[in-house]
Formats: C-alpha cells, structure tokens, sequence
C-alpha cells in the first residue's frame, strides 16, 4: 500500500501544467444607455481600462455597422461632444486587439490610427484607415499588447483636424486564463491518501 501511494505522489508530482485557452472579450457597451458616463480608470470589461471619461450615443451619429452600432462610446473634448483620443490599458497582455471606430461620415474624413504598446511602451503594432464612407474595424495582432492608443483626426475644408470627432464601439482582445499546474489535484489527492494510510497502521498499532 504504502509503495502505490508513493508512486502516485511521484506520478503527481512530474504532471504537466494543463493546458488554457484564450477567450476573447468583446466589449459591445449595449448595457449603457444615451447620458450615462464611465470614470476613467474604471474596468469596463476584460480588465480593460481607459484614460479618459467616456461617454455614450445611440442616435445614429456615430453609427456604422457593423464596426459601430447600438450604443456608441466616445470621448468627450472641449472642442467636440463627440470623439476625442483614448488610451487603453490591459490588465494582463493580450496579443490581439480589435476596435471598430468612426462615423457617419457626413461632413468630414476621418483619420484614425489604432496603435497598441508592450510593457517597455514598444511598438507591437499599428492600424489605421482615411474615408469618408464610415466607421471601420481597426485590428492588430502581436505578442505582449499591454496598452493601446487610439487617435481621431478628422479631414474638413482639406485640413487635417487634430480635434477630430468620432467614436468607437466593439473593443474585442483575447484573455488568457493563467494554467492551474496539473500536478496540484494530484499531489493533493496523493497526500490525502498518504494521511489516510498512516492514520490506519497508528489505529492497528
């Protein structure tokens, strides 16, 4: 007896972590409504938080399925209700990241540049797009993705505007679970029974 119970502590003891996987996060801001307002700093999902007070829109100004729909975030700015810069910061890294951002498009163009940073505030990646046709997904993928920066401009009267007026919506990254050694149920269920078999030979005794 007590030869199998070393054995399975020993078997235990060499398991491998057990696998993850990583989920993705999509932040959709539906469960907002027109007024309401997030501090900054607060998580708003995934362990995802952002510089700026953000605040929300669903008429239609900053719709454009399906990267903007619903009710649309944006950053208000002294010089425009609608849509100024925001960063993000992600509680853990991440090495995906989606963000669809823009508007209506009915007066200007936007110019909006997606850019996300490591830990040493490196360069991971970069997306962006110009149009005047609509909001757009903004998507990079890379290793080690701990904060973003999302910059609106706008082109009017052929002039960049660096107060630029848009919002975003659809924020999806991935999170992965940090693995719970495989070894540990085992070794635990290994010691349980080691306890047990000595508790037995002291009652014999």
């Amino acid at each position: 007896m007590l030869l199998t119970i070393k054995t399975a502590v020993a078997a235990s003891a060499i398991s491998v972590a057990a696998p993850t996987q990583a989920a993705i996060v999509t932040i959709d801001f539906e469960s907002f409504s027109r007024g309401d307002r997030v501090v900054a700093g607060t998580d708003i999902g995934g362990g995802l938080t952002l510089d700026r007070d953000i605040g929300f829109d669903d008429r239609g100004f900053l719709q454009n399925p399906p990267a903007t729909q619903g009710i649309v975030a944006f950053a208000p700015s002294p010089v425009n209700f609608q849509g100024d810069d925001v960063a993000g910061f992600f509680a853990s890294a991440v090495d995906f990241l989606q963000i669809g951002a823009g508007d209506v498009n009915r007066f200007d163009t936007d110019v909006i540049t997606l850019t996300a940073f490591d830990s040493n505030n490196a360069v991971v990646g970069t997306s962006s797009f110009q149009n005047n046709t609509g909001a757009e997904f903004l998507t990079i993928t890379g290793a080690g993705i701990t904060s973003f920066y999302l910059d609106i401009d706008d082109i009017a009267s052929g002039q960049l505007d660096q107060n630029g007026s848009a919002g975003f919506d659809n924020i999806s990254f991935n999170v992965t679970p940090v693995p719970v050694p495989a070894s540990l149920p085992l070794l635990g269920a290994g010691m349980l029974a080691f306890g047990f078999a000595a508790r037995r030979r002291n009652k014999a005794k």
